[in-house]
């Protein structure tokens, strides 16, 4: 070898190195008692009520509804709506599993508390994906969870029955996918960031992989992040969950959320529009974590949802304005031989971990769909 195939190697080397230590990611997996699926009884839980769609996070509120329903589990209503929102649980259906697990149980804030309410959630979306065609999925998902954590599962009798799900006028004359090129990245134009692999909601399972994570450079927590900004992928109606929590309801069904957050710029039900502003991400793990699950450095943890489903980033299935991924295999795919970023429109490659990624979106962009001109 001479030298300079030793230098190039060596250089290699060290970005394996630097990649392998500084890869940012969620880690949302269930790490619960043991949940057993074997259930063949009646339906406890009809599928439609696990659903929690785009319109229910504009008309639901969880806050009215644990007032006069739970009142007992209000000091925790952040932590209900963040893991409601991420799981893309009804926060009425999990709010009620939680009265029944919290039951004789002193509730308050504690990190302790907002622990289980994500086990708990996470478990409930990894039940009923694992089985999402059976009808008793959401029944199975149900007593799993009451039979791991040893509580007795009692649920209105209305739970079983299949639930109306209201269109909220906002989404009225629109249509839905397939979209391809109308998310831009969550990132400001002109920017290139990192991405690392495609891997389902709770990090496990074989729910569809509908999130990333992405973050603008190598930094370990406690380093500055007040000028590193997470922008919102498209226009929409903002839902600020909790500090750490943002999702954005688009115009048409579609759902964008935004985890591990710090110093959010938006109120609760504002209209945003594309590319503006929404938090910084968070420089503490304490932050970053705010309602729970775990992270191992600053990043923005990124999902897509429609009609109440997690929704598979593989392309074309969804492709961004400014680049389209192919998921490769498994959870966190980072080989590059499967898992790759194609750029649009340069048709060149970038490997997750490299921080080449662009948003090049050009404002008054005309989409797909026609829903902007």
């Amino acid at each position: 070898m001479n030298s300079f195939e030793s230098n190039c190697l060596k250089i290699f080397i060290l970005c394996c190195f630097l990649i392998a230590t500084s890869a940012n990611s969620s880690d949302f997996k269930y790490t619960g008692p043991h949940l057993n699926l074997e259930y063949s009884g009646p339906i406890i839980v009809h599928n439609s009520q696990f659903k929690y769609t785009a319109s229910d996070r504009l008309s639901f509120y969880t806050k009215d509804y644990l007032t006069h329903n739970i009142p007992e589990l209000l000091p925790l209503r952040e932590a209900i709506d963040t893991w409601a929102a991420m799981h893309s649980i009804h926060p009425q259906l999990l709010a009620e599993v939680l009265k029944n697990h919290f039951r004789g149980k002193p509730v308050d804030d504690s990190f302790e508390n907002k622990q289980q309410i994500f086990q708990i959630a996470t478990g409930l979306s990894q039940s009923y994906y694992t089985y999402i065609n059976d009808p008793l999925s959401a029944s199975k998902s149900v007593v799993a969870i009451a039979k791991a954590y040893d509580f007795e599962l009692n649920l209105n009798n209305d739970f079983a029955s299949k639930r109306i799900i209201l269109e909220h006028d906002y989404f009225r004359g629109n249509s839905g996918p397939p979209l391809f090129g109308y998310f831009q990245p969550p990132w400001p134009r002109g920017e290139f960031w990192s991405g690392g692999g495609v891997h389902t909601q709770t990090g496990g399972g074989n729910t569809p992989r509908n999130s990333l994570d992405f973050f603008a450079s190598f930094i370990s927590w406690g380093a500055n992040t007040s000028n590193i900004w997470v922008s919102a992928s498209e226009a929409g109606i903002a839902r600020v969950f909790s500090s750490c929590n943002v999702q954005v309801i688009h115009s048409n069904g579609w759902v964008t959320s935004y985890y591990h957050l710090d110093n959010v710029q938006v109120n609760d039900f504002d209209t945003v529009y594309d590319n503006q502003k929404l938090s910084n991400y968070a420089d503490n793990l304490a932050q970053a974590t705010c309602q729970g699950g775990s992270s191992t450095g600053p990043h923005v943890h990124f999902s897509f949802f429609y009609d109440g489903n997690p929704i598979e980033i593989d392309e074309p299935n969804v492709d961004l304005t400014s680049w389209k991924h192919q998921a490769g295999i498994g959870n966190y795919d980072s080989n590059c031989a499967n898992s790759i970023y194609t750029l649009i429109p340069e048709n060149t490659t970038v490997c997750p971990f490299f921080l080449q990624l662009p948003n090049n979106t050009i404002e008054g962009n005309i989409f797909a769909n026609g829903f902007e001109l």
